[in-house]
């Protein structure tokens, strides 16, 4: 599996290639085209996950029955796409909005967020990532990595 991240920091597209058996999975909607053959399953997530989460219900599965087939995802408003690598080690826990495709062994979770979702935005649910393998997120506007080293910072994620 390779990737590239086209066109950012706004309008940005993921390119994913993957090899023949390897398969990459997207939110409903995410997919913009592809070249070359690929099968496509389409799971639910389960109504109930879904309303708590604020994510679409269906999710797809897009395998690759070549070497070289490549596939082009979009999230739903203008921004930008970033990749974070899951070691097994610990998850990632993001806004249900950020959520734009995955590839491995990924465990989907809703979370609840608590109190500080209720007064603070953002929502209650958020989703947590677990596994081995990577997660492709995306944000309106562009995305900024900051190393925090100890320091108080404020971000307003709505």
């Amino acid at each position: 599996m390779e990737y590239k991240i086209l066109y950012r920091p706004t309008y940005s597209v993921l390119e994913v290639t993957l090899n023949s058996g390897e398969n990459v999975e997207a939110e409903a909607g995410a997919f913009m085209m592809a070249e070359g053959p690929f099968d496509i399953k389409t799971r639910t997530r389960g109504i109930m996950r879904a309303l708590a989460g604020g994510e679409t219900l269906f999710l797809n599965v897009y395998i690759s029955k070549k070497n070289g087939t490549k596939f082009w995802f979009v999230p739903p408003w203008p921004g930008d796409i970033v990749y974070v690598r899951l070691d097994g080690s610990k998850g990632i826990i993001v806004n249900d909005k950020a959520y734009l495709a995955d590839h491995g062994d990924v465990k989907h979770k809703v979370v609840w967020r608590g109190l500080k979702g209720t007064f603070g935005g953002g929502g209650l649910m958020w989703l947590k990532f677990e596994g081995v393998g990577g997660v492709w997120l995306s944000a309106y506007g562009s995305i900024a990595e900051i190393d925090v080293n100890g320091q108080d910072l404020t971000i307003d994620n709505v």
